[in-house]
């Protein structure tokens, strides 16, 4: 950003000043006339600047506004050093100008003179720098870093001016050893730990700047206060290894989205959130910007199919606990698992989406929702089995089934034990009328075929037991029985209409004659 206060053809005065200098703005409200100022931002190449800058036809002072100790300045989040300008500048011929750098300590000790001289001779200008406090004259500070130079706003921006601008560069174990300071402190380290850091802004009221870091480590909630504190200053990208054993998901996406870096979770077994929240760690998890191996997964509100398929695809061995919102079998079947999820199924489905969906949780899946079920025989026997097991809920359900082949007397019974007043369409591969005389409900669409000699008794059960077609052969009895069953229907028979009549015990002559009188086919009374 430029600020000017005066445009001239040719500049005589610029002023290049760090943002992160507290109270910048009340400096630059009193800037003097004719100087031009350029702020660096974090991150920002500060020594490409001072090129462009010496480079301005004409220019007469460049000021340099940062903190400062001895042999370094901090600007653009990071420390300047000789190294800097020895590496950028090629030795320039003599220039008629000053560098004049107000920053605290620049020019003291054995490294500010040895940094004063590198600078001078790299851009072959005359440097100034102080070897004391710069700034608020109660705090120690002054604006005199030399008699020829003076600083480049007015005096009442000066006078008013609450800060100094002095930094102690260290390292964290050092800096941990001070006493309380207004002096802002700068990391020297690559790797830190988050309290640490976070300790550091208690001990000085300035920033702490921790340009050079790559790696940082500790708890999320102290990495989230440090990535987040305007009194930490961080450029680069920055690695976070995490030491927590449990996190929320918001916890772990605010660090992914708070640096450029990789967030290493592996420490982590267990997150919690909801299933949006944990699907946006997956995803991260996917990408590679967040790192983990194993953790459990347990959602809030409800999950759709596509949030726990991408979850259980990215959380290791971990287990996931959730309410799955999706309810349509097809979708549902397609979950992976085994995990703890509570399942909710409605409207038709195959009964082998219904065993695919009991085989991904570990919950009873409630299916007393469903309308159809449809699969062969012995699909359907192990939605059966699944249910009188207690692994799937048919409790008061009222579903239709239509096996897509034959089903016994017992899978009918057994489906028919759990369908509720749902209708079974099915044709019974059993044809013994002794088994067939067992078979329960009574709305049921069954075709049968009997395929031995059955009872009038045993025809009524098995007729009763279907709305559907009944197919039988011969039908025995006393003679007395099948007599009263011929006299139905106007003499024309129930059962024995039309069918072989096999006569058990001794025959009344009248009987015979009613019974030969429903049926033309011949009777067999030999028994």
């Amino acid at each position: 950003m430029m600020k000017n206060n005066f445009q001239a053809h040719r500049l005589q005065e610029i002023l290049i000043a760090d943002s992160g200098v507290a109270d910048i703005a009340h400096l630059l409200d009193g800037l003097n006339p004719g100087v031009q100022a350029w702020l660096v931002q974090p991150g920002d190449d500060a020594v490409g600047l001072i090129i462009k800058a010496l480079a301005q036809p004409g220019l007469k002072t460049l000021h340099l506004l940062a903190h400062g100790a001895p042999g370094a300045i901090m600007m653009g989040g990071r420390s300047i050093s000789s190294t800097d300008f020895r590496n950028r500048f090629d030795g320039a011929a003599q220039r008629d100008l000053d560098i004049a750098f107000w920053s605290c300590h620049t020019g003291a000790d054995a490294a500010g003179q040895e940094f004063v001289a590198a600078v001078a001779e790299a851009t072959g200008a005359r440097v100034l720098a102080a070897q004391g406090l710069v700034g608020n004259a109660e705090l120690g500070g002054s604006w005199k870093i030399a008699p020829t130079v003076t600083a480049p706003f007015n005096d009442y921006a000066l006078a008013n001016f609450q800060e100094v601008l002095a930094v102690i560069v260290d390292t964290v174990a050092n800096l941990l050893t001070r006493a309380a300071t207004s002096t802002s402190f700068y990391v020297t380290d690559t790797s830190v730990q988050a309290a640490d850091l976070i300790t550091l802004t208690t001990i000085t009221s300035g920033t702490v700047t921790a340009a050079d870091m790559e790696t940082l480590s500790g708890t999320a909630a102290n990495a989230i206060t440090l990535m987040q504190s305007a009194r930490i200053s961080k450029t680069g990208v920055v690695n976070v290894t995490l030491t927590d054993a449990s996190l929320t998901a918001a916890q772990l996406t605010t660090l992914d989205g708070a640096t450029a870096g990789v967030v290493t979770a592996t420490s982590v077994a267990a997150i919690s959130g909801t299933a949006t929240e944990i699907a946006a760690v997956a995803s991260a998890v996917a990408s590679g910007t967040i790192i983990t191996n194993n953790w459990s997964a347990t959602a809030s509100g409800t999950t759709t199919v596509a949030q726990a398929l991408l979850i259980d695809l990215h959380n290791g061995t971990g287990a996931i606990t959730a309410t799955i919102s999706d309810t349509d079998a097809a979708t549902l079947a397609t979950l992976t698992g085994p995990q703890a999820y509570t399942i909710t199924v409605t409207g038709a489905a195959t009964a082998t989406q219904l065993t695919a969906i009991d085989s991904k949780t570990s919950v009873a899946v409630n299916a007393t929702g469903i309308t159809a079920l449809t699969g062969n025989a012995t699909e359907i026997d192990a939605v059966v089995t699944a249910a009188t097991a207690g692994r799937i809920n048919l409790t008061r359900a009222d579903f239709t089934v239509t096996p897509s082949d034959s089903m016994t007397v017992a899978q009918a019974n057994a489906i028919d034990a759990k369908n509720g007043t749902g209708v079974i369409t099915a044709t019974i591969s059993t044809g013994d009328a002794e088994t067939l005389a067992t078979l329960t409900g009574t709305n049921n669409a069954y075709a049968i075929t009997v395929t031995d000699a059955a009872t009038l008794v045993q025809l009524a059960a098995i007729d009763a037991a279907t709305t559907g077609t009944l197919a039988y052969g011969t039908v025995t009895g006393t003679s007395s029985a099948l007599a009263t069953d011929a006299l139905t229907n106007n003499a024309t028979g129930t059962y024995v209409t039309n069918h072989a009549v096999t006569v058990t015990g001794a025959a009344v002559a009248a009987d015979l004659t009613a019974i030969d009188a429903a049926t033309s086919i011949a009777v067999d009374a030999t028994g």
